[in-house]
């Protein structure tokens, strides 16, 4: 089943933007009268039919919603982009399926990148959403600094995960079920002992992903699987 990504509902009816309305016509062929699938990425999945097509989109008339609210609490990773951005998307890609509330990438000193394509990041995070089913995408915020991130985090409970493994528990065993938690995963470079030093002053707790070094990637996915499956 293909989802289409849509932004809102007019009277009844949905009008697709370019790029959705060109695959749903030239590329799966859609006519007048099929059953057409969408969700917004805020909740809401939309069953309608085909109602007309054209050079300026296509409209769809709104048979039946479903609105899948979200959680009471917030999964947050934040993580510092990789060198090469598709390892980075990747992430973001697998996060956006696995269920993934919130996504913050940050620049620190061994960080590799201090620039990215947002508008890009987003429509991946769509295409991963629409691709899942997820009715809900994560929330993609801008890249910030260090200590932008630490100054500006809110959770209750916020760990950082880092290669020295001493006197620190592993991140599974340490966060709670149901309650807001926010994971920082450092650069490809690691943080530095300085960075631990400031997040652990401000209120985060030290911990690991285990024995093997994990690239940055593999670590931003191993830690939104266990916020995932904490809270199942």
């Amino acid at each position: 089943m293909n989802y289409f990504y849509f932004t809102e509902i007019s009277n009844g009816f949905i009008r697709l933007d370019e790029d959705e309305s060109k695959h749903l016509q030239l590329v799966l062929r859609h006519k007048p009268g099929n059953l057409i699938h969408l969700l917004n990425g805020n909740g809401l999945k939309v069953e309608g039919f085909l109602h007309a097509t054209g050079k300026k989109g296509v409209t769809i008339k709104v048979e039946k919603t479903v609105l899948f609210p979200k959680k009471g609490y917030q999964l947050h990773v934040a993580i510092g982009p990789t060198k090469q951005m598709e390892r980075f998307e990747w992430f973001l890609e697998k996060a956006t399926e696995l269920g993934i509330d919130s996504i913050t990438p940050f620049t620190s000193t061994h960080g590799e990148r201090d620039k990215l394509r947002m508008d890009r990041l987003e429509k991946i995070i769509r295409t991963a959403g629409k691709q899942s089913a997820n009715p809900n995408f994560p929330k993609l915020n801008g890249l910030m600094s260090f200590q932008e991130l630490i100054n500006g985090s809110t959770e209750k409970n916020k760990y950082i995960a880092h290669l020295d493994q001493s006197s620190k528990g592993h991140f599974f065993d340490v966060i709670p079920k149901g309650e807001d938690v926010l994971i920082l995963i450092g650069p490809e470079g690691d943080f530095t002992e300085k960075e631990v030093e400031i997040a652990k002053s401000h209120g985060f707790l030290s911990v690991h992903l285990g024995e093997n070094r994990l690239r940055t990637e593999t670590a931003g996915i191993f830690a939104t699987q266990c916020l995932i499956l904490k809270n199942k």
